[in-house]
């Protein structure tokens, strides 16, 4: 009896040995497989994780683009307005930023041809013969005391670095000096140098329709030629004492 149960209880461990290779087998199976369950779904998780991220910078990125592009826009559209709203064209923009040598004079007025709004006027520093719309020298007259300003801008071959603040430029359209009203009838006139006085700051500019006789500090025509396609700006004030 004895025997047969050593007999069982031998054969019962045998098969124990057996099987306990093949379970422990299973188990280290099933843990691999979760391992690698549990690794696709990180992996899948970082990738949603990136693809979320991507599309936020995209979207994000296109926006920062838009809202730029607008603010561009709405930065162009109110220089064009102010251009505008000041009778300003593209080209007087242009000549302004270029502008040199602006000064006033005083001087009185010798002769007026209202057809071709010209006016020559005498001043200490050279006798002057300037051109303004018709309309705005309708109500001036022989003899009256005026102030005018001029400025000059080449119009071709300007260096970027030659712009306005090199000369700086005076207030405009209002009583900047004393017995002076506001500066009007603003405006530029093209033509080309047909006489120049470095000297003396005097120079001729012929245009479609006269010849003008003009003057600047001489310092900052010393780079003008004869011959030179120059751009001039004048504008007109009359005096308190002239009225």
């Amino acid at each position: 009896m004895k025997r047969k149960l050593f007999g069982v209880a031998v054969a019962t461990l045998f098969v124990f040995g057996l099987t306990l290779p093949a379970l422990a087998g299973d188990a280290a199976q099933d843990a691999a497989d979760a391992a690698e369950s549990a690794g696709h779904a990180v992996k899948k998780g970082a990738e949603a994780t990136g693809s979320a991220i991507k599309s936020g910078a995209e979207y994000t990125g296109h926006k920062v683009k838009q809202g730029a592009e607008a603010v561009g826009h709405v930065v162009k559209k109110g220089a064009i307005e102010t251009g505008e709203a000041l009778g300003l064209t593209a080209q007087d923009e242009a000549y302004e930023r270029n502008e040199m040598g602006e000064h006033r004079m005083s001087g009185k007025i010798t002769n007026i041809d209202s057809k071709l709004g010209i006016v020559s006027i005498h001043t200490e520093e050279a006798p002057l013969k300037l051109q303004f719309p018709k309309d705005t020298v309708a109500d001036l007259r022989e003899g009256q005391e005026v102030a005018v300003q001029l400025a000059f801008a080449p119009t071709t071959g300007q260096k970027e670095t030659q712009r306005a603040y090199d000369n700086p430029k005076t207030e405009m359209n209002k009583e900047n000096e004393k017995g002076h009203e506001g500066l009007k009838a603003e405006h530029w006139v093209t033509g080309k140098i047909t006489e120049i006085d470095h000297a003396k700051g005097v120079f001729h500019l012929e245009t479609a329709e006269t010849t003008l006789h003009l003057h600047f500090p001489p310092s900052s025509i010393r780079h003008l030629e004869k011959g030179q396609k120059v751009a001039v700006e004048m504008a007109l004030a009359t005096t308190a004492k002239s009225k």
